[in-house]
Order: C-alpha cells, then sequence, then structure tokens
C-alpha cells in the first residue's frame, strides 16, 4: 500500500486537530477538489488558499521548530501574529530565509502568492462570485505553490490537479 494510501485510512480515525500540518494540508485540498467539482467554485478558490497558507505552515515550522529548535508553542503564536499566507510569506519565511540559497526560490513565489491572496480576500471579504474558468486557473496556481512551498522539507505531496 503507498503512503498515500496509508495516510489517507489514517485520516479518517484522526481528528483534525491531531494531524500534521502535511495531513491537514492533503485533507484540504482533496475538500478544494470537491468543491470545484460541485461548482461551488468560489468556496474552492477560498480553500485553496487555505492549501497554500498551511504549506507555508509546514515552511514555517520545518525552519524554527526542526532547524532552530524553536518552542512549538513558540511558533504557534508566530502562525498565528503573521495571520494568512501573505503575512506568512512577507513577515515570516522571508526573514527566516534571508541570505540562505533557499530565498531566492521563495522570493520568486511573490507575484503567485499576491495574486491567490489577492482573489481569495476578494471573495471572502468583497462578496465576489467566482467563474468555473478563473477558480480552475487559481486552484492550479495554489498547487504549484503548495508544491512550491513545501517540497524542499517534505518531498512530493502528488497533489492531484484539476
Amino acid at each position: 500500500m503507498k503512503w498515500q494510501q496509508r495516510l489517507r485510512v489514517r485520516l479518517k480515525k484522526k481528528p483534525y486537530s491531531k494531524r500534521t500540518d502535511v495531513e491537514k494540508l492533503l485533507s484540504n485540498w482533496k475538500k478544494t477538489l470537491g468543491l470545484l467539482a460541485d461548482s461551488q467554485y468560489s468556496m474552492a478558490i477560498i480553500r485553496a488558499g487555505t492549501c497554500a497558507e498551511i504549506a507555508a505552515n509546514i515552511v514555517v515550522r520545518a525552519e524554527l521548530v526542526q532547524k532552530r529548535q524553536l518552542e512549538p508553542r513558540f511558533v504557534d503564536g508566530l502562525l498565528r501574529w503573521a495571520n494568512g499566507l501573505q503575512g506568512k510569506y512577507s513577515r515570516l519565511i522571508l526573514p527566516i530565509l534571508s541570505g540562505t540559497p533557499a530565498h531566492s526560490h521563495y522570493r520568486k513565489l511573490q507575484a503567485p502568492i499576491q495574486k491567490l491572496n489577492d482573489v481569495r480576500n476578494e471573495i471572502a471579504h468583497g462578496g465576489r462570485f467566482a467563474s468555473k474558468a478563473t477558480a480552475t486557473k487559481l486552484i492550479l496556481l495554489a498547487n504549484r505553490l503548495c508544491v512550491a512551498l513545501s517540497e524542499c522539507y517534505v518531498g512530493d505531496l502528488n497533489l492531484k490537479k484539476p
């Protein structure tokens, strides 16, 4: 049995609050694709933004808890303070990786993160509705962001594309 299949079996039994960031990302991605399939385009975009934010959490926790041995509770506080994909990216990820070889890789994600975040916020806070074409395009963008953000820390997530 592949690791993804074993993970899916475990996800059904484990409460969301007890899941790892990778497990949360995989379950949210499945929900994103389900919302898209059910023609709930705006909600699918919001959920895709959540997936990218969870991928950002993976980066921050790997760098601060695993590599730098900071207390997980402290890092959780930083993640709440940074609030949202754009905040985690600009307030945590870029400063943490400043001066490292990885910084240039993550710096290139600025425009796609801004695009996803802007449309997500227009939907969540401005009442905008999205079309199927827009949702599909942004979910593909979120897929690339999730992979680009987390691949150095967890390898291939094997996220299904819409």
